[in-house]
């Protein structure tokens, strides 16, 4: 379960499509790359024979192959920190769980309420939880 930074409500994160999401945009990352360097090489070439007009088509190509690049390597590195904050969060709401003897849904709600009282993501909250076992 995770904080919702829209609503601030708690909101459940399925991992497996954030895995399966994450693994997509690694990939169409790595196509993108390959896109972009047959656009490259078919860019030297056009130069090389004097395909000026031809040449200026492939760089403005080359350019929004790699903002797409770009975009989709963004978009992989966040689904990244977003796995890593969720694991993070799970492991807070076990320790408390565990210290504290409580329902999950109350050991979030502790965390949540915590994240708004000192004004923090919920996610440094969780950090702190598992480096020492308390709020």
């Amino acid at each position: 379960m995770t904080h919702s930074t829209e609503t601030g409500e708690p909101s459940s994160v399925d991992l497996p499509a954030l895995r399966t999401w994450n693994q997509e945009a690694r990939v169409r990352a790595a196509e993108l790359r390959v896109q972009i360097e047959t656009r490259r090489q078919q860019h030297r070439e056009l130069t090389d024979r004097g395909g000026r007009s031809a040449a200026a088509a492939s760089a403005t190509e080359l350019a929004e192959l790699r903002a797409r690049a770009e975009t989709a390597e963004r978009r992989a590195d966040n689904l990244e920190r977003a796995l890593a904050s969720n694991r993070r969060i799970g492991m807070a709401v076990g320790i408390l769980l565990e210290r504290l003897h409580v329902p999950e849904e109350q050991a979030f709600e502790l965390l949540r309420q915590e994240s708004m009282r000192r004004n923090i993501r919920l996610a440094q909250v969780a950090e702190t939880v598992v480096y020492t076992g308390t709020l």
